[in-house]
This record gives structure tokens, sequence and C-alpha cells, in this order.
């Protein structure tokens, strides 16, 4: 595994470290262990790869030199939110900082599951935190942001939490939606009044400790009537309440009014971007990689948003673009115009949301998972089309802990 940030002094605790590495546990992908172990063999699929995190800082120029959001209306934006989130003083501080026109960003981000979601998601948060420090004690001012990807619409893959029971059984916390709000993105999905009792029942299961109380005071931002957006970024910022981490809603409207010239340019080249992905999955795949995102001939790398809230693809079929499962079509110049005039009709598919992402940001590099890693091998070519330096990026950390006594049965 990759090292994130300075290099770490030695510990006055307890504990001990050992590295596992990724090659030795299965199921891992071709392109993710060879991206770990030779990052600038794949040159080809990542132009930014760097042999080492600590050469990251030298792309701070180049990124500087192709932003041009408005940095005031973007920290705007993120002042309202986190302020609706409950950020801490070290919050609104970065925000400030970002407002200045020489600092970058740290950018990492994952789907609103519950309470926080999958454990990588809090490893993403602090790697991101870690390596803005590294920045700032290098003299370099940069910031850490998550990215809250509110716009997704799988809600099975975010309505489930496990705890462990004393007995060793899971505990499940389910959170429920009405089929009316099928469809919508996650982030819009109101909490019901029913997870209020699951939650005091499912807590009254998990054994008493001098932690429990303050655990579920922390996770009560899941209350019934939030919706999951605020609750999964008021949650962040109760737990990263004294590390300054930046949380962004892109459902919001303000920051769908700054991403308006990306989708309109990626619209007006999305024929070519598609092609590209096409041929780009097809090197992969010959060269004894994989392709982690599927991409047809009639894929478009947005979504659309209708009168009912409801997220859905678009598809090209010939000179028209039809969103599936209705009667909704557009020729090309009818989607610019959308994309210009009601961005909040859209939001980008998995191929394009890095780019919207630095679109918004200063971005210097991204911390992401190892589907995250594959499918940039993709979307480079979606930067170069767009013209927009390639973000480099790193694999968030990934840690086991492991409590003395099972350490020693072990």
């Amino acid at each position: 595994m990759q090292a994130i940030g300075c290099p770490p002094t030695a510990s006055k605790g307890k504990l001990r470290f050992e590295s596992v590495s990724f090659a030795d546990i299965p199921s891992q992908s071709n392109l993710f262990l060879r991206y770990q172990s030779d990052p600038l063999s794949l040159r080809k699929y990542y132009p930014s790869a760097v042999a080492s995190h600590t050469e990251i800082a030298n792309r701070a120029g180049e990124v500087l030199d192709n932003y041009s959001t408005d940095r005031d209306k973007l920290c705007d934006a993120l002042f309202a939110q986190n302020t609706r989130f409950r950020a801490g003083a070290r919050v609104m501080e970065n925000i400030d900082l970002l407002r200045r026109d020489g600092t970058v960003a740290i950018l990492t981000g994952q789907q609103a599951g519950l309470f926080t979601g999958p454990l990588y998601t809090v490893y993403k948060a602090l790697s991101a935190i870690r390596m803005a420090e590294c920045f700032r004690n290098r003299g370099i001012d940069a910031v850490a942001v998550f990215w809250a990807a509110t716009e997704d619409h799988d809600f099975e893959e975010i309505s489930k939490a496990f705890f462990l029971g004393p007995a060793g059984n899971e505990i499940e916390f389910d959170l429920s939606r009405a089929d009316k709000f099928a469809g919508l993105p996650v982030g819009k999905v109101p909490i019901p009044v029913s997870f209020d009792r699951v939650f005091a029942d499912q807590m009254a299961k998990l054994p008493d400790s001098e932690w429990k109380d303050d655990v579920a005071a922390m996770l009560r931002e899941w209350k019934s009537g939030r919706l999951i957006a605020d609750s999964f970024c008021s949650q962040l910022q109760v737990l990263f309440k004294n590390y300054g981490l930046i949380v962004v809603d892109p459902l919001d409207p303000g920051i769908k009014k700054l991403s308006a010239p990306i989708y309109a340019d990626a619209v007006a080249r999305s024929e070519e971007i598609v092609s590209a992905l096409v041929e780009r999955s097809k090197e992969l795949e010959v060269e004894g990689y994989h392709a982690q995102v599927q991409v047809s001939p009639d894929y478009f790398p947005l979504f659309y948003h209708g009168d009912d809230a409801v997220r859905r693809a678009i598809r090209r079929r010939g000179d028209e673009y039809r969103v599936i499962d209705t009667n909704t079509r557009f020729t090309k110049n009818e989607l610019i115009e959308l994309a210009r005039d009601e961005p909040e009709r859209l939001s980008p598919g998995v191929m394009l949301r890095p780019i919207v992402q630095d679109h918004l940001f200063p971005t210097v590099c991204y911390f992401g998972g190892a589907a995250e890693i594959a499918y940039f091998a993709q979307n480079s070519e979606v930067y170069r089309i767009l013209g927009r330096p390639p973000t480099a990026i790193l694999h968030r950390q990934s840690f086991t802990l492991v409590e003395p006594r099972h350490a020693r049965a072990l």
C-alpha cells in the first residue's frame, strides 16, 4: 500500500503497525495492482501519474493556471451549505482560504450512505485531510474537500448499516423508502418516520459501554424528516469537526449553476467523448486489463432529472437524445441550451463527474478506491477532449484495527 502525507513521527502509544500488499489480497484487478506497484508504467492511461505522493505538489501551478471558476461564488455556496451542516470554525476558515487565488484542493468523495456508509468513506476523508496538512506544512495553501455523491440514485446500495452485536451477530439498521421516492437522487429522499423506531430498537440491542451514548448522539443526525443529503453531510461534519473538512452537496442550486459551462461543453462534445471511451475500453482489454465502466455507442455522459425529479439515463438514437422510460426527446442543441439555462435538470455520470469536480475546484489530486482508480484509466480521455489536465488519483488508505486480545488469538 502507498503511504499518504508526510512521513509519520514515531508513535508514543502502544500501536503496532504491519502492512499487507494488495497483491496478497484476493480478487484485486490487474490494472489496480499495476497502478499501485508501478504507476509511471501506465502513463498512457494516467497522464498525471506520479511515482510518489510527494510529487503531487508539483501539479499546483498547472492546476491553478487552468482554473477559472469564480471562487467567491463557489465559496459563498460552500459557506451556506456547511453552515446548514453545522460545520465548525475550522471549516469556515478553510472556505475563506479557498477564496484565495493560490489555494488548491485535495478531493475525495463517496455516496451518501447511512451512518457514512462503508468504513472507507472515513478513510477517504482522512486521506484528503492528511494530504492537505502535508501541503500546508510545505508552504502551499490547500484544503480538503469531500464530494458527497448525493446525485446517485442507487438507494439499496446506501440504505443499510450493520453493527456487531454482543454475541457476534449482525444488528442491521435499514432505511425504508416510500414508492413515490423511487428513482430520485438519494440526497433528495427524506428519512421516514419509521426510522426513529428502528434506530431506538436496534441501538438498545448493542452492549452498553462508556462510548455508547456518545455514538448514539452522533448518529442522531439521521432523524425522520431530514433529507439523506443533509444527514450524511452533517454526519461528516460531526465526525471531522476539528479537521476543517469542506463538504459539498452537488445538488445545491449554486453548485449546479457553476457547473453549467462544463455540462454544456460535455454535451457539445458528447459524440467525441463516447467514441474515445469506447476505443479506450477496447484498448484496456486488449492489454489484459479491464474497463471498469461499460460504455456503449449510445452512451451519454449526463443524466436527466424530469419534473418528477427522477434521475434517468439519456441515450442517443441517431440525431436524437432520448430519456429512457419516457417520451422526452432532445436535439443536441436543445440539450446544450438546457445545460446552460437549467443545469439542475442534469447530473454527471461517473465518466464526467471527476471533470465537473475539477471544473469547480482547483484539484491537485483525488483519493479513491480500486474501482475509481480503474475508471480514471478511461475518463482520462474525457479530460483530454474537454481540454483539462487529468487529475492524479491516489488510493485512499485502508486499515484494519485489531484489538490486543484478538491479535493474540490470531
